[in-house]
């Protein structure tokens, strides 16, 4: 109940990783939560049981002798709750690692499949150096840049995140793992601009026809979305399974090596930005009114 009072982008983080923690081989939340809630029972039924026995005790000693026994009880419901107690305990952990992200600023997600250059183009277009955020439910880190963009700036206040997303792989909607999970929820929930990135070198382990059809999928989910396709590796050769034919109308050609193109994607990020950002304050305008219309009534 607490996680759906979140923001739908955060909440989603919540269940993917509790999702991925259950896989682990630990037992079902709910089942954990209804052992925590049964041993405060107990220990609480134990509590009063035994300050009532200190209570009537006839003598101090007597009190004493309660006491101890008491502790003893406790104990002995402390060491049946461990297990329990430990699974959430470890679960808290895992959900305090979720990275922060900021999710009223106008951002720029890259998607693609696994290994197409998304974090090197991240790098390249990033006013500093990115950070690495590690998610519980990925096996490798999320790169972070920042983008400064004085418009967006002077209404917002923040410079717009960048970011690369786990790799998406050609298979239905309720096949797909967390780390992809992860990336459909940043183009779901946050307000982003996409850079949709495809590998034409055959190095990346999907061919390209199966990445052309992933953007297909995802464009057509996420029709409204700024988007622009970048085709990565200019400076490298083309592997067996290219096809001219198969790149996305308007494609842009980029090298994150020898910065082909890289001005021009830096200048397609700063226009989507804009647009991002001219929809996000229609939204949070429109939240306000809303909000002083029911304080009105």
């Amino acid at each position: 109940q607490a996680g759906r009072r979140l923001p739908p982008f955060e909440q989603r983080l919540c269940e993917l990783t509790i999702t991925a923690y259950e896989k682990g081989g630990a037992p079902p939340l709910p089942r954990v939560l209804g052992e925590v809630k049964e041993l405060r029972k107990e220990c609480i039924e134990c509590g009063k049981r035994w300050a009532a026995e200190c209570k009537s005790a006839p003598s101090a000693r007597a009190a004493d002798e309660a006491q101890k026994l008491g502790f003893e009880d406790m104990a002995l419901l402390a060491d049946e709750g461990r297990d329990a107690v430990g699974h959430l305990v470890e679960l808290v952990k895992n959900l305090r690692q979720v990275p922060v992200v900021q999710l009223l600023v106008p951002s720029v997600v890259l998607v693609g499949a696994p290994n197409v250059g998304k974090s090197s183009i991240v790098k390249r277009i990033s006013s500093g150096e990115p950070e690495v955020n590690n998610y519980p439910f990925t096996t490798r880190g999320v790169t972070v840049g920042h983008v400064h963009n004085p418009d967006v700036f002077a209404v917002f206040g923040k410079d717009c995140q960048v970011m690369d997303t786990p790799g998406m792989l050609e298979r239905a909607d309720d096949e797909r793992n967390e780390m992809e999970e992860l990336t459909v929820a940043s183009m779901l929930y946050l307000p982003t601009a996409v850079i949709f990135v495809m590998d034409p070198t055959g190095m990346s382990g999907t061919p390209f026809p199966a990445q052309r059809r992933i953007r297909d999928a995802l464009r057509e989910r996420f029709p409204r979305r700024p988007w622009v396709d970048v085709v990565s590796k200019a400076d490298a050769e083309r592997g067996a399974d290219y096809d001219a034919e198969l790149e996305p109308a308007g494609a842009l050609h980029v090298s994150a090596e020898d910065s082909t193109n890289m001005d021009t994607l830096t200048g397609r990020v700063h226009e989507m930005l804009g647009e991002v950002a001219t929809v996000l304050q229609q939204r949070v305008a429109k939240v306000q009114e809303e909000g002083a219309a029911g304080g009105e009534a």
